[in-house]
């Protein structure tokens, strides 16, 4: 139901409730007044252009790094994390664990192969 329509109905209550009124009134007049004419509404007003917003790309998968990895194997693994730990200190050495928790691995040896690559740039990334 429109506002219009909405109007029109409350403009004819009011006309029905008026007479009503003036029933049981003796000295007012029996005259029921006209119903209002419903007031057009205004216009819509086109909303102001907004520029979307810029679309953001993806983040890529980190790139497989340019030198060979410093481990290809469980042993040269452990070395590499241990030399790590041992350069970045405890504090930051500690975070190598958050990576590990990233690649949903809770221990180094049982980080897979084929996520040598991606650890090993995150762990640098420290």
């Amino acid at each position: 139901m429109s506002i219009e329509n909405n109007l029109a109905s409350i403009a004819t209550s009011l006309a029905t409730i008026a007479a009503h009124l003036t029933k049981n009134e003796p000295q007012a007049s029996q005259a029921v007044p006209a119903p209002v004419p419903p007031v057009p509404a205004p216009a819509p007003q086109a909303a102001p252009a907004i520029p979307a917003p810029p679309v953001m790309p993806m983040p890529a998968a980190p790139a497989a790094p340019a030198a060979p990895l410093p481990f290809h194997d469980q042993q040269s693994l452990m070395s590499y994390v241990m030399t790590k730990y041992k350069e970045l200190g405890p504090a930051k050495g500690g975070m190598i664990q958050n990576v590990l928790a990233e690649l949903g691995i809770s221990h180094v040896s049982g980080l897979p192969p084929e996520q040598y690559a991606a650890f090993y740039l995150k762990v640098e990334a420290l």
